[in-house]
């Protein structure tokens, strides 16, 4: 009988210990822990590892190892994100911008042709390059022009 209730008392010494980690154990709860320490070897063993094993993990989340280039990777890392969010964004532009391009060349390209247009030789000797593919008129050419 005396063992049951000993083995009943470490077992709620046990999650009063876990319990008062979490809460604040009332005054009766508190008494009972102090009482129980004095006489149970294992008990105070169990407060002692758990009490250990819990500042092990303090110290482990607390002061985490990071490694010295982590500032210097995470700021390259970021302004690499940034660039290509940035290209992203404006990529259309410059294609766009591209396509007008190649039109003006194109357009100019044309235009420009006109330097393989034959020449021909007014009456004053003048060399004169033809504008436009109609051939020309000889009765144009030769009216008289009114001056004022």
């Amino acid at each position: 009988m005396m063992l049951r209730s000993r083995e009943r008392a470490c077992r709620r010494f046990e999650s009063l210990s876990s319990e008062g980690l979490d809460r604040t154990l009332t005054g009766a709860e508190s008494q009972f822990l102090e009482a129980h320490r004095e006489v149970c070897e294992a008990c105070r063993q169990f407060e002692e590892q758990g009490a250990l094993a819990l500042n092990m993990l303090r110290q482990i989340a607390i002061e985490p190892e990071c490694d010295d280039n982590f500032d210097r990777r995470l700021i390259r890392r970021a302004r690499t994100q940034t660039v290509r969010e940035g290209f992203r964004y404006w990529s259309p532009v410059a294609v766009g911008a591209t396509i007008a391009m190649i039109g003006v060349l194109a357009v100019l390209q044309v235009s420009l042709r006109s330097d393989s247009l034959p020449e021909r030789r007014t009456e004053m000797g003048e060399a004169m390059r033809r504008t436009s593919t109609f051939p020309a008129v000889p009765e144009l050419d030769e009216t008289p022009k009114l001056t004022p």
